[in-house]
């Protein structure tokens, strides 16, 4: 369970993420959190427009290499790229003020 998290967390959600509902998924951390061990230091970043892949590509959509099926990721390129940068900034500020 999250709440038996003992170190900071960095939780990141995309609005557009076609993989799996993030947004819902993080919005559910963040209420068990806050329920079950408030004193947990968390920080959440939400990419409205982006999709699942913000943290390794632009792209909205990729052929798998193994598997051979194309994967929708969401967002647009644009969308993605910004949120790209952002998270790698927020990420280490992050490290910055918690390592």
């Amino acid at each position: 369970p999250v709440e038996n998290v003992r170190c900071p967390l960095l939780i990141v959600s995309a609005g557009d993420d076609r993989m799996w509902p993030s947004e819902i998924f993080a919005r559910q951390l963040v209420q068990r959190l806050a329920m079950k061990n408030p004193s947990c230091f968390f920080k959440h970043l939400h990419y409205p427009f982006a999709g699942h892949a913000i943290s390794s590509s632009n792209a909205t959509e990729e052929m798998h290499p193994v598997a051979k099926v194309w994967l929708a990721y969401g967002g647009n390129p644009r969308a993605n790229e910004e949120a790209r940068q952002d998270l790698w900034r927020q990420t280490l500020q992050f490290f910055d003020e918690t390592l």
